[in-house]
């Protein structure tokens, strides 16, 4: 029974399309599997191992895998799933450029694939994917602890018939916290498949409180320029509780990310790296794909309200209405309504390649692919992020507003907030306030709303509630303004307006808003929003001088 639960797993990681010598020196047989999907190779009537990947201590939840040094370097990687029985043939691959597979580099890549309804589900109290909106095939690296620095390269290659399932999350990498900042497992940041676009970065960035706040960057690739190529990533970090940490990313030999400061929390025990397929929000692409009148009856039979009804036919990101995890709405009315679902998720397929891991750049042996670690660590990304701003102007390592200043008079505050609930560390001088924004070329605008000033040193920022009448011009824009500049740009209602930072990110997220309003044409909208930005500092004044903590 154990030899053949060993075969069972083994077969699971079996390089199906490799067709290496056999043991008597005759070339292996191909042949297709049952299903048709992959190359299985015989010698003498029994599969060929000469280049599977083998599996140590196969009883351990995480089991090691050795992958060859053709497609990895550097870190060791398991699986590490509870239910084995989950794994399939087809999910985890070795395959070679001979039989028409995409490799980076060298001969071989590795494949995943998942499809509909492979989930992992381990009985309680083990972590189960079935129950909570997910599927995933995923390797995953060794643990890393407070003060360790290093660099991790990978490669992707998406398939040009690859299938968006927006709203569902798609993710394609992730270093992730144990444990996690919330009783859902939290990660440093992912690498996401955007619906319609390339890649997103979704960090989570430390606050005053020690807790984490999730904001999404488009890393600049369309989806044909993401589809059918290999795409490169280089990750250097210092995971650290303390200022001394940092986080700087590239694509393509470009860096796209830059953050200092603390990279855990204090309740942060070990970091590692994990690649492959992740899915998780399942429910909300089935919703929105098989929605009919007859699903929508069941849906409000099913206590969906018309809101949930609403977002799940426009197929956006909702979590405030929808939800996420097994105990979210979305994924309610799913159980209840699935019988009545005829599409399904699409198979997924994605290679990888040249996972490396190291201690420097230079340990990388990033060479055979055509970069130069010198050349690499001399990008700074405020330093070409300015060049792409025309509202911001570069002195020193800080990005300064260049629009013409606006002054915020006949101020009034109307209402402070103290409610506990309502008010967190991160708030200060928040108040209702009244008044009015005297621009130079514009006229007068009033302005009356819930705003406070954002709690740090790294930038002078302003966010106010776009639900007020004098604000609605902007809050119309909501959807298409976060379509192009993030999920996560009027989140709750609240929008930022930035006039110094040392934060790049930051500056190109605001410039990524002035460019939305000066194409849109709604003048309303446009000069309500250059108001409020160059009046961003008079306000903050106002705050600071005039509204209690």
């Amino acid at each position: 029974m154990k030899k053949l639960l060993l075969l069972l797993i083994l077969s699971f990681f079996s390089a199906q399309s490799f067709a290496g010598s056999c043991p008597d020196g005759s070339d292996p047989v191909r042949s297709i599997s049952a299903d048709g999907t992959y190359f299985v190779y015989n010698c003498g009537g029994q599969a060929s191992s000469s280049n599977s990947v083998e599996i140590q201590n196969p009883e351990k939840m995480c089991s090691l895998v050795n992958l060859p040094k053709d497609v990895a370097s550097g870190d060791k990687y398991g699986v590490c799933l509870f239910d084995k029985k989950e794994f399939k043939d087809h999910g985890l691959q070795i395959v070679d450029k001979k039989d028409g597979h995409p490799v980076r580099a060298g001969n071989k890549s590795i494949r995943f694939e998942l499809r509909d309804g492979e989930c992992n589900g381990p009985p309680a109290p083990h972590w189960n994917d079935c129950k909570t909106d997910r599927e995933r095939y995923e390797l995953s690296g060794r643990d890393m602890f407070d003060g360790k620095e290093g660099w991790y390269a990978w490669s992707i290659f998406i398939p040009k018939d690859f299938i968006d399932i927006w709203p569902t999350f798609l993710d394609l990498g992730q270093f992730n916290f144990e444990p996690g900042a919330h009783p859902d497992p939290c990660c440093a940041f992912l690498i996401n498949k955007k619906k319609e676009g390339g890649y997103s970065l979704g960090r989570n960035v430390i606050e005053l409180n020690n807790s984490w706040t999730h904001y999404d960057k488009n890393l600049g690739l369309s989806h044909d320029e993401m589809s059918e190529k290999w795409n490169d990533f280089l990750v250097n970090f210092k995971w650290s509780k303390k200022d001394n940490g940092f986080i700087k990313i590239w694509l393509n030999n470009k860096i796209v990310y830059e953050y200092k400061g603390p990279t855990l929390t204090k309740n942060t025990e070990f970091v590692y790296f994990k690649f492959g397929i992740y899915r998780s929000g399942l429910s909300r692409y089935l919703n929105h794909k098989n929605l009919s009148p007859e699903v929508e009856a069941c849906f409000e039979k099913n206590g969906a309200s018309a809101e949930v009804i609403d977002e799940t036919k426009k197929g956006v990101e909702s979590w405030k209405v929808l939800g996420h995890g097994a105990n979210s709405m979305s994924y309610k009315i799913y159980n209840q309504c699935k019988h009545l679902y005829k599409i399904k998720l699409p198979t997924h397929v994605v290679y990888y390649d040249e996972v490396r891991s190291a201690k420097t750049c230079k340990n990388l042996k990033l060479d055979d692919l055509k970069y130069n670690c010198k050349d690499l660590e001399s990008q700074t990304l405020i330093g070409n992020t300015a060049s792409e701003l025309s509202i911001f102007a570069i002195e020193g390592e800080t990005l300064n507003l260049t629009l013409d200043k606006v002054d915020f008079i006949n101020p009034r505050t109307i209402e402070l907030e103290r409610s506990a609930e309502y008010l967190q560390p991160y708030q200060l001088h928040k108040a209702v306030i009244k008044g009015s924004l005297k621009t130079k070329s514009n006229g007068t605008k009033q302005f009356k709303t819930l705003v406070y000033k954002y709690a740090g040193t790294q930038e002078q920022k302003l966010v106010i509630h776009v639900d007020y009448p004098t604000i609605k011009p902007l809050k119309r824009h909501k959807d298409s303004l976060e379509k192009k500049c993030g999920s996560k740009v009027m989140e709750w209602g609240w929008l930022s307006f930035i006039s110094k930072t040392n934060n790049s990110q930051s500056a190109s997220d605001q410039q990524c808003i002035y460019d939305y309003f000066k194409e849109t044409n709604d003048k309303q909208a446009l000069e309500l929003f250059q108001a409020v930005l160059g009046g961003t500092d008079s306000i903050l004044d106002y705050l600071q001088t005039n509204v209690e903590r």
